[in-house]
């Protein structure tokens, strides 16, 4: 999604390149995929990919590796390595199936009325981006022309903070019937609005420096339809309160989870709605 996983890719490779050393392997493919969006940067792999290659040679030394890395490089390993962070959950990490989870898209375009990973969510431990923004964006310095990275995933995390649990904030204020609750919800989903803003600017500045301009306008049709829908809540929110409407319907229906308690997925039109028609 729009963030890496240097660790899990490590993780796997480790004990990868210690069998292809093991048993004379001489061709090894090292793949990075973009589909369902190229959000990611490939230069946000580097540590991965640096690493494996040292395991390929023979070379499993961690501390080692990092010093040769930020002597090439010219930038710390380990705060490269924090451009992992956005999918960073605090409580949870791999599924039943051993892959690790990827919320920071899921949770960025699930609906905020009919979260497909809100029930999942409601059980898990809040996830801290307000903590993860700042640690990016402190780290922008540092990581010297690769900076705009941290920069858009840092505005990114900023989103998060007021929208990965804004659909359980509301079902909640909802369910209660904290109308008090509800009526400050609004200028939280305005907020949200504002800080997509921000976001779409740092994200545009990341793909024009790495991309074509085709494939873009997936991206502008994305996260203005999230802008739009937001607006929509909370124009039924503001309706609800001021007694145009009865019900908010789509509150009014059970929440269920969607598989595991683990957020993994990677389709854009699984997480923005189940309603497949």
């Amino acid at each position: 999604c729009f963030a890496p996983y240097n660790s899990f890719s490590l993780d796997s490779m480790r004990p990868a390149m210690q069998s292809v050393r093991k048993y004379g392997i001489q061709d090894v493919l090292i793949t990075m995929w973009g589909n369902g969006g190229k959000e990611c940067s490939f230069f946000s792999l580097l540590p991965a990919l640096y690493t494996i290659r040292q395991y390929a040679d023979g070379n499993f030394d961690d501390d080692k590796i990092k010093a040769d890395f930020e002597r090439i490089i010219g930038i710390s390993y380990d705060e490269f390595c924090l451009l992992d962070i956005p999918n960073d959950t605090g409580s949870f990490r791999w599924n039943k199936s051993g892959w690790p989870e990827n919320p920071c898209k899921a949770l960025l375009y699930q609906d905020a009325f009919q979260g497909v990973y809100d029930g999942n969510m409601q059980v898990r431990t809040p996830i801290s981006y307000k903590e993860h923004a700042q640690k990016l964006y402190d780290v922008i310095p540092n990581l010297g022309e690769y900076g705009y990275i941290a920069n858009m995933l840092a505005d990114l995390c900023n989103v998060l903070e007021c929208k990965a649990d804004l659909g359980l904030r509301t079902r909640k204020a909802y369910t209660e019937k904290d109308k008090i609750a509800l009526r400050d919800l609004i200028s939280v989903y305005k907020e949200c609005v504002v800080r997509l803003d921000k976001f779409h600017h740092s994200f545009y500045t990341l793909w024009h420096k790495e991309n074509k301009a085709f494939g873009w306008e997936v991206h502008d049709l994305r996260i203005g339809g999230l802008q739009r829908r937001l607006k929509t809540c909370a124009e039924k929110i503001e309706s609800y309160l001021a007694g145009d409407t009865n019900a908010l319907e789509e509150l009014e229906t059970q929440l269920l989870p969607w598989g595991h308690i683990d957020v993994l997925e990677n389709s854009y039109s699984n997480m923005v709605t189940r309603g497949i028609l």
